[in-house]
């Protein structure tokens, strides 16, 4: 199913996170979707579609800000 077409209604804060060497999801889907709904993005350069495995301490600053935002 294309849900592209109802990225941009999405109302909550959201950081989109996409690693460079992801082979499944271009990082570019990822920061067109995030340019969409007004989120951040972050993209891992050495990372591939689990960014998280190798590229925590990346990952994680990246969240800060929006767990910061939903903890105030």
């Amino acid at each position: 199913v294309d849900l592209r077409g109802r990225v941009a209604g999405l109302t909550q804060p959201s950081t989109w996170i996409a690693g460079a060497r992801d082979r499944l999801v271009p990082w570019a889907a990822m920061a067109w979707a995030a340019e969409q709904c007004e989120g951040a993005f972050t993209r891992v350069e050495h990372a591939g579609h689990a960014a998280f495995l190798g590229f925590a301490e990346t990952v994680v600053a990246a969240l800060q800000p929006l767990l910061q935002e939903a903890a105030a």
